[in-house]
């Protein structure tokens, strides 16, 4: 037999009320966009070992962010310490003919008040960012003279709501992955239509993935996270001895610059629209699983529940409760038979 334990604890004058929510496939949908959307403030800063590494031997952190939100960008690695150094963050176009130069920082004694500052540790701060600040950072002690950039981001603009999200299971991956990426690849390879066969012309290959990100914080409320595979775009050089012989038009230098960029990417729309609309009937695809975390409950009134969730129990089963904010707790356990 089951029991359904409602457990009500004390905190600080607030409740922590355990009942019944279900998770409905349209929940687990808006999860899947929300998680595909990102943060409004998205914190970046280096692994030791990278993924996407340039032609020229240096080392991106590929980092994707919206129009208007906060982005930061550290320049150490992420369980580093800042070392002291004075250092500076320099910049350079994704478009032809643009050189590296020193970023544009605001003059505003409020650091918070510029729309670009770095901050005491060297952090590049962006409020409010714009379609321009898509670019290559470099963050340097002496621009030049140490040839081994550590810190290099190549930040891209993307679009927020433009991409779809497929639910499935590993199977469904399959055959969504054979079918979507194969039909896209295809067209960057053998399409007679004018835009990709300009891309072919200049010796650039591009390959369409499905980048799998990690999985996502567990959703207390629905009982399940989620992983995504991002669809991105990998652009190459068809010979890495090639000596480049071409005029790059715009458009060809962002893919060149790129090394790998998001699908829905903001630059590529407004350079390849027609690329870009292929693009977005692929989506994201995600898997989900169950877990368990606390539900947490927003109110404005203090007195009402702060948490909220199920646990359904065996008879002889145990189980172990945390306070999420760490504080002293009471419990009262009520058991319905």
């Amino acid at each position: 037999m089951d029991y359904n334990f409602e457990l009500i604890l004390f905190v600080s004058m607030h409740f922590l009320v355990y009942q019944s929510e279900s998770a409905r496939l349209k929940d687990i949908k808006k999860k899947a966009k929300e998680l595909t959307e990102y943060l409004a403030v998205v914190d970046a800063c280096h692994i030791k070992q990278k993924l996407i590494t340039s032609d020229r031997n240096e080392e991106f952190e590929l980092v994707e962010t919206f129009i208007n939100t906060t982005l930061t960008l550290a320049c150490h690695f992420c369980d580093d310490k800042d070392d002291d150094v004075p250092k500076l963050w320099y910049r350079q176009s994704r478009y032809r003919n643009s050189n590296i130069v020193e970023v544009e920082l605001g003059m505003e004694d409020e650091l918070s008040s510029n729309r670009v500052y770095m901050k005491p540790d060297h952090t590049l701060v962006f409020n409010r960012t714009i379609e321009e600040d898509a670019a290559l950072y470099y963050c340097s002690a002496h621009l030049g003279k140490d040839q081994n950039f550590k810190y290099n981001y190549l930040v891209d603009i993307v679009n927020a709501s433009a991409a779809k999200v497929t639910i499935g299971n590993l199977k469904d991956w399959t055959a969504f992955e054979e079918k979507s990426f194969t039909e896209i690849n295809n067209k960057f390879t053998t399409s007679n239509r004018s835009d990709y066969e300009d891309i072919r012309s200049k010796d650039i290959l591009v390959e369409v993935i499905g980048r799998w990100q990690a999985w996502g914080t567990c959703d207390g409320c629905r009982k399940i996270r989620i992983k995504i595979a991002e669809c991105r775009l990998q652009p190459s050089i068809k010979s890495k001895n090639i000596t480049w012989k071409y005029s790059l038009n715009d458009g060809e230098s962002f893919l060149m610059k790129s090394f790998e960029m998001s699908c829905y990417s903001t630059g590529l729309q407004k350079l390849y629209p027609n690329i870009s609309n292929d693009l977005l009937e692929i989506g994201n695809f995600a898997i989900t699983e169950h877990c368990y975390a606390p539900c947490k409950v927003y109110s404005e009134s203090k007195s009402s529940a702060q948490y909220r969730n199920t646990i359904i129990l065996a008879e002889g089963d145990h189980f172990t409760l945390i306070c999420p904010e760490y504080i002293h707790v009471y419990f009262i356990l009520k058991v319905y038979l």
